[in-house]
């Protein structure tokens, strides 16, 4: 019999024995495991890229886990994570894994320009504009970076600053729809309405039924003067999303300069019932009552107007020609002298005109 020694012994000369023969085997086995693995971050990515477009982010934060952990200098992961999170509302976490992915790959443009953007939606212009602009740094391709931060500088009034991002964003893509929108949109507001169209039918031809090319088509018709045009864009825009204020606001504005009061009306209270302290929606109600010689209902929106904006200049020239169409030209005049006071450039020619007074 053999004693324990020699059991033990004989042993690893038997598994020394195998390894020689079989290492070759071994090496090989461990190149396939390794290949595995590759294969099995590379499955969780493409997973989790389908739940994240189908909108179950929730599965889509768990596949990018584990497929973080699975390789741990995939930034994509993170970045991946970071977008769903943000899609869920979850801002504070998502920018945390963004700030791992840009540790793990300093340079990586797509998660400054994500960064960018969640910055901005928790009113962080000025590290929004510099995430940005170190995305553009990067890679000046970025198409998503410089769509985003020409939204922000278009929203700053910086709109030539916004057209040429808009610009070099389409000369990357010139299909990418958002950014011809919004070049349209800052064209409109540098007074381009010429080119603004240019872009918003253009972006026609691509989706005919995006909303802010309806919301944005429609404000810049209504500039023109296209007043039929206006509305029907803001038809088609209500029909898409009708708890948006803005849009029966501009609606009833386009109705009023088409004479039909009663509709501007119906536009304002509908407007009014989602938004009760906007002091615009007042001062259009007041002037359609005031052409149906409804003067007492003009009078108590526009002084509403008032009272929610204290200097609006436009509701004290309004609320003047209700109370001189009433007979009250006292009044009437010491509501132009105030808009007078505030700058408004009309009310200058209407006290000499209708109160016989020159104003210096």
């Amino acid at each position: 019999m053999l004693s324990g020694k020699h059991i033990l012994t004989r042993f690893w000369v038997m598994y020394y024995s195998f390894f020689r023969k079989s290492s070759g085997l071994l090496f090989v086995s461990l190149i396939f495991f390794s290949i595995c693995s590759a294969q099995t971050t590379e499955e969780l990515m493409n997973q989790a890229h389908i739940q994240d477009s189908l909108g179950n982010y929730k599965d889509a934060i768990k596949l990018y886990t584990k497929a973080a952990k699975s390789n741990t200098e995939l930034a994509s992961a993170w970045l991946g994570k970071a977008n769903a999170k943000f899609n869920l509302g979850e801002n504070k976490s998502a920018l945390e894994d963004l700030a791992q992915a840009i540790k793990i790959k300093p340079d990586y443009s797509e998660a400054f320009a994500k960064r960018g953007v969640i910055e901005a939606a928790n009113g962080n212009i000025k590290g929004a504009i510099s995430d940005l602009d170190k995305a553009v740094g990067f890679n000046e391709r970025n198409v998503e970076a410089l769509v985003q931060r020409g939204i922000i500088k278009s929203k700053m009034r910086k709109n030539t600053d916004a057209i040429n991002d808009f610009t070099a964003a389409l000369e990357v893509n010139p299909n990418y729809l958002d950014a011809i929108i919004y070049r349209g949109k800052a064209r409109h507001g540098i007074g381009d309405y010429q080119l603004a169209m240019v872009d918003f039918n253009k972006a026609e031809q691509i989706d005919p039924k995006n909303f802010n090319l309806l919301k944005f088509r429609g404000i810049t018709r209504f500039e023109i003067q296209d007043y039929k045009g206006a509305m029907h864009d803001f038809d088609k825009a209500i029909e898409i999303n009708n708890k948006d204020p803005e849009l029966y606001t501009n609606r009833a504005a386009a109705k009023i300069n088409s004479r039909d009061s009663k509709g501007a009306i119906e536009d304002c209270n509908k407007a009014l019932e989602l938004d009760p302290y906007n002091p615009m929606i007042y001062n259009f109600r007041g002037t359609a009552k005031s052409a149906l010689k409804d003067y007492k209902g003009a009078l108590e929106d526009l002084d509403k107007a008032i009272k929610l904006k204290q200097n609006y200049s436009q509701a004290y020239i309004n609320r003047a020609a209700v109370k001189f169409a009433s007979g009250d030209k006292k009044s009437s005049c010491a509501d132009l002298i105030a808009a007078d006071g505030m700058g408004n450039a009309m009310a200058n020619d209407l006290i000499e005109k209708y109160c016989n007074i020159r104003v210096q």
